[in-house]
């Protein structure tokens, strides 16, 4: 959030996009499952937050999903899918001197949609910020930096706009029942609050 965050911030969605544009030219590479991102969220992440109803809120929780739920759905077959990073955070890219010199831990490729990576980035600047009143408020300009970096390489359809906050969502919902399930209840209940804050604060995500 430092000195030039936007700056940054779009040579982060630069990398995503020029990595998609890499991936794009390999569609023909076979053997990557693929991701079911809304399945996923209803076969594993909710049953596995039902489960333990004292670490975090799971009918809040699965309110705020139903209701992301009723917008995602309809649009998820319009998405492009492709082979996609799945953990395009910032500390998965490497730069020297500003400039894009790799990418690391490609163990969790699959193909999915391709706004998922750009939202799991933009999802890890907000973990970290959101907290902070003066930082969740410098946010969404980062998001939108990274969005337009991205853009340079691949253009976002209507359909991915529109997705976007139920996408985040389900990363959030991930995390969560990912932590419950390796034991880290604080993590958890980190995530339930970012899973609010962004139900709270979805217009920030308007690109």
């Amino acid at each position: 959030y430092a000195g030039d965050a936007e700056k940054r911030a779009l040579g982060f969605g630069q990398a995503i996009g020029l990595l998609h544009t890499c991936f794009q030219e390999r569609a023909d590479v076979n053997g990557y499952q693929e991701m079911g991102l809304v399945a996923q969220i209803e076969e594993w992440a909710i049953r596995r937050i039902r489960k333990d109803r004292t670490t975090v809120d799971a009918c809040a929780i699965e309110q705020i999903w139903r209701g992301a739920e009723s917008e995602l759905k309809p649009l998820y077959k319009e998405l492009p899918q492709q082979l996609i990073h799945r953990d395009a955070h910032p500390s998965n890219m490497l730069f020297s001197a500003g400039r894009l010199t790799g990418f690391l831990d490609f163990e969790m490729v699959r193909r999915g949609p391709r706004v998922f990576d750009v939202c799991y980035c933009g999802s890890s600047i907000l973990v970290v910020g959101f907290e902070d009143s003066e930082k969740g408020q410098k946010w969404p300009r980062l998001f939108h930096s990274l969005v337009r970096g991205y853009e340079e390489f691949c253009p976002l359809t209507a359909s991915e706009r529109l997705a976007m906050y139920g996408v985040f969502v389900t990363i959030e919902l991930l995390f969560i029942a990912f932590c419950m399930d390796t034991h880290n209840e604080d993590a958890a209940k980190m995530n339930e609050s970012l899973l609010y804050w962004l139900a709270t604060n979805r217009d920030a995500l308007a690109t």
